[in-house]
């Protein structure tokens, strides 16, 4: 609380000092808010590895983030949905490899049968090679190098698909590939155990189209073929337990790390230099960002913006104003700092 009226006396003082003035304001607003957002959110701990922000949240056995798709920030998907090479559903980038190649992706409620929501894709056109794959990159992962992990989902199918686990080590990207069989529209529970290999660069966990546990000896799909999955679970040790299951809460907090919608209605931003017909203010994001973010949707009104800067804690802005005594922008900040 005490960190909370400090951020708000900063931005309360803003309006009412110069820009040299606002500067040191600046300065002690970021230090609350990067005080502040670790109690936010559940990146209790911050440790690097390469100069990179690691999540460091603890005290849960899934390294796999919105593995129940309760979380869906960019899209309503509670229709079938024409997906593009890109985000769908938060921490999960979907994409086909081939020419001409389509689906849709849809977010079905809670099915009993997967133990949670679940998210199902279709082919909806094809070419001569064609493979759809969903994947979560980890931002955690140096400390599990060469530990014994093990993967499991629920899926349903009526083809063949597999997980993959995919490691890249120095110039190599070695895959482990665990397939389902041909399923007819039945639920199975896939649980697939490797070892994690050393000098990790990345760390990707896929569902995706395989006909055998050969590396990239993938099945081409056509028109009809489908998957659903959910339950998606990825944790130390040999044994794949029940999924576990967070509150939305946290889940939603753990996902807006890496993406965040914040509402801007019409925000105006406090005059700092009158002579100049300048403005300027700072939004802080719900929950700090794994990294500085690329920042889309907004539109700037009454002025022109003159610099912005997209911070782990906070976006700025500075604009002069073309009537009137400030500025103004609207719209959404759509903050990206996905892994990739």
């Amino acid at each position: 609380d005490i960190i909370d009226v400090v951020a708000y006396g900063a931005f309360v003082l803003a309006d009412h000092y110069t820009k040299a003035e606002q500067d040191v304001i600046d300065g002690l607003q970021d230090t609350a808010l990067a005080l502040k957002a670790p109690l936010d959110s559940p990146a209790l701990v911050n440790p690097t590895i390469n100069g990179i922000a690691q999540s460091g949240y603890t005290g849960f056995k899934n390294y796999i983030i919105n593995g129940g798709f309760d979380v869906s920030q960019r899209n309503d998907l509670s229709t079938p949905k024409a997906f593009t090479n890109d985000y769908m559903i938060d921490r999960f980038h979907s994409y086909a490899i081939g020419t001409g190649a389509s689906a849709t992706i849809q977010q079905n409620s809670y099915v009993p049968e997967a133990g949670s929501r679940t998210v199902s894709q279709s082919v909806t056109s094809n070419s001569a090679y064609t493979v759809f794959i969903i994947r979560q990159a980890l931002e955690s992962f140096a400390h599990l190098a060469g530990k014994v992990v093990t993967a499991s989902c629920m899926i349903r199918t009526n083809t063949k698909i597999g997980m993959r686990f995919h490691f890249g080590v120095g110039s190599t990207t070695p895959d482990f590939y665990k397939v389902a069989p041909l399923q007819n529209n039945t639920w199975q529970k896939l649980e697939f155990t490797v070892t994690v290999p050393t000098d990790l660069e990345c760390f990707f966990l896929d569902i995706t189209s395989i006909s055998d546990g050969a590396e990239d000896n993938h099945i081409d799909v056509v028109i009809g073929d489908y998957f659903e999955v959910g339950s998606i679970q990825l944790e130390e040790g040999s044994v794949a337990t029940p999924f576990e299951v967070r509150p939305f809460g946290l889940e939603l907090s753990l996902c807006q790390r890496y993406y965040e919608i914040q509402d801007t209605p019409t925000m105006g931003l406090s005059n700092y230099n009158s002579w100049a017909n300048e403005s300027q203010g700072r939004i802080p994001w719900k929950v700090a960002k794994r990294v500085p973010p690329t920042v889309s949707g907004y539109t700037v009104h009454n002025g022109n913006l003159i610099a912005s800067g997209f911070g782990v804690y906070s976006a700025y802005f500075a604009m002069n104003w073309t009537s009137g005594n400030s500025a103004s922008i609207s719209g959404y900040l759509l903050a990206n700092a996905e892994i990739y």
